[in-house]
């Protein structure tokens, strides 16, 4: 199984756990807001003198506040699900590192490394994927003392220059930018 089908089949895992806690997410967010407004009102009716302009500022602060509020639940469930999904994501990892798409990942990877990094440059990788990657002419293959899922760590032959490619380092970045594109479209939708 590639990469790519890993992928898809967590997100397919996923997609109903997450659709189940943001759905919740958004009950319990929508629930906030009413609240607010509903214990807003309240509070202006008991109150005697009370201009309909300092009502009207009254209800927009709590309304604001509730809504403030109410995205914190929201992002913290959006978190919840990007958590879950990476979590089924590096549990596959390992059936992944046993498939000939990783050896060719594996492959592309120390490319890129020795492209970025130049000639003479130390690829270190995990004791069993060393025979994977195979002799390199313009590279040193060591094994990587970390403990790590699979992937490579690389540095230049000056040691100026390092890349970390292992795959959770990769899962890492992605977690980065799917969290931040997340984060940004619900804070347009709640």
């Amino acid at each position: 199984m590639g990469l790519e089908e890993i992928i898809a089949q967590v997100n397919k895992e996923a997609d109903s756990k997450a659709k189940e806690i943001l759905e919740q997410a958004q009950a319990d967010a929508l629930k906030i807001i009413d609240n607010a407004k509903e214990e807003a009102s309240q509070f202006l009716k008991e109150q005697k003198g009370v201009t309909d302009k300092d009502a009207e500022r009254f209800v927009l602060r709590e309304t604001s506040k509730a809504e403030t509020e109410a995205k914190s639940v929201y992002r913290a469930a959006v978190g919840e699900t990007l958590d879950y999904s990476f979590l089924l994501l590096s549990t596959e990892l390992k059936a992944f590192t046993l498939t000939d798409d990783y050896t060719n990942l594996l492959k592309k990877l120390v490319g890129i490394a020795v492209s970025y990094l130049g000639s003479g440059c130390v690829i270190n990788a995990r004791k069993e994927d060393i025979k994977r990657i195979g002799s390199q002419p313009s590279a040193t293959i060591k094994e990587l003392k970390e403990k790590t899922a699979g992937g490579i760590k690389c540095v230049s032959e000056d040691g100026k220059k390092s890349v970390d490619f292992t795959l959770e380092s990769i899962v890492e970045m992605l977690r980065d930018k799917i969290s931040a594109a997340v984060l940004e479209y619900s804070d347009s939708g709640v």
